[in-house]
């Protein structure tokens, strides 16, 4: 299965069960994929990794 499908299965068993631990398989797939990113973002923002990372956090949070 590729990582997109299995995000979208993640994200469904997470919003039917609110399971902990779907959430954190969902949250370290989405970091792996995002952390190498945030030094660059936050140079273009003026601001730290760790904003940007708690961004990125908020979000998903607002998503699921």
């Amino acid at each position: 299965m590729d990582p997109n499908e299995q995000l979208t299965v993640l994200a469904k068993t997470y919003v039917d069960t609110r399971s902990p631990k779907t959430f954190e398989q969902i949250y370290h797939i989405l970091k792996a994929d995002w952390q190498p990113k945030f030094p660059k973002i936050a140079k273009s923002l003026w601001t730290t990794t760790h904003e940007v990372e708690a961004l990125y956090e908020d979000t998903l949070m607002a998503v699921l």
